[in-house]
């Protein structure tokens, strides 16, 4: 699995810190969570799990009018 697209699904905070947790021990390169309902300090705490994430290259998240793209490079 290299994309890991959880898009406009009802994912709320609680489920990204969950998926947080097995990131770093997967292979996925891209991880998309747009269109969800994540409250600000879930996604904060969700950006500092990011260096533990090695394969992680991208990540998308996208709400209305707002958009976030992260990639290493």
């Amino acid at each position: 699995l290299k994309t890991l697209d959880v898009s406009q699904t009802g994912l709320r905070g609680e489920h990204l810190l969950a998926i947080a947790q097995v990131l770093p021990k997967s292979r996925v390169e891209c991880f998309d969570f747009s269109g969800n309902w994540i409250h600000p300090e879930d996604f904060l705490e969700f950006v500092s799990q990011i260096p533990k994430m090695l394969t992680l290259k991208r990540v998308v998240f996208a709400l209305l009018q707002c958009c976030l793209l992260y990639t290493s490079d």
